[in-house]
């Protein structure tokens, strides 16, 4: 069996692939881990993300099964599969599983923007101001997490026909680096 710096090394060259755009590697990588890595649960969240930028959703949708079957309490793969259920259109799971996360883990910043943008899409704005505000106001997120907050936020205000709002939010969120 490796050591913990080995399966270190390798969860970081993954996710670097990952990072980089190699899903394929990636997933070649974590499948390695799963032979070796004592904390699995953890290898099938991050391979879910792999399987989503390849948009195969449903492999990422097993693998955090298979993660939340071994590691219930982990946050990051209720996360991981709620945008899995956010790429397919299937908003009310994708919601049930961000709200999940944040049960887990109170300050989780990227499921509060994950559910805002869920509920952008089924034309809650209030409840996605609401979690844009908590990201944007309470939380030190990354400011490419923040930026989508802003820009989230923005879409609703322009729904909600208030326009001056929506593009100070725009514009902030532009001065963060949101490049969408």
């Amino acid at each position: 069996m490796a050591i913990p710096d080995e399966i270190k090394e390798m969860r970081d060259k993954a996710w670097d692939a990952h990072k980089r755009g190699d899903n394929l590697d990636a997933i070649k990588l974590y499948n390695e881990l799963l032979k070796i890595d004592p904390n699995p649960g953890l290898v099938y969240s991050y391979r879910a993300t792999a399987y989503i930028g390849l948009k195969d959703y449903e492999q990422a949708i097993q693998d955090c099964n298979k993660g939340i079957e071994l590691y219930p309490t982990y946050s990051e793969v209720y996360n991981n599969r709620g945008w899995a259920y956010l790429e397919m259109g299937n908003y009310e799971q994708a919601i049930n599983d961000f709200s999940t996360a944040i049960k887990r883990k109170k300050n989780n910043h990227i499921a509060y923007t994950n559910r805002a943008c869920a509920y952008l899409e089924l034309k809650k704005y209030e409840q996605a101001i609401d979690d844009c505000n908590k990201v944007i106001e309470e939380f030190n997120p990354k400011a490419k997490i923040k930026a989508e907050a802003y820009y989230v936020r923005s879409e609703c205000y322009k729904a909600l026909g208030e326009e001056s709002k929506a593009q100070a939010d725009f514009v902030k969120a532009k001065q963060l680096g949101y490049n969408k």
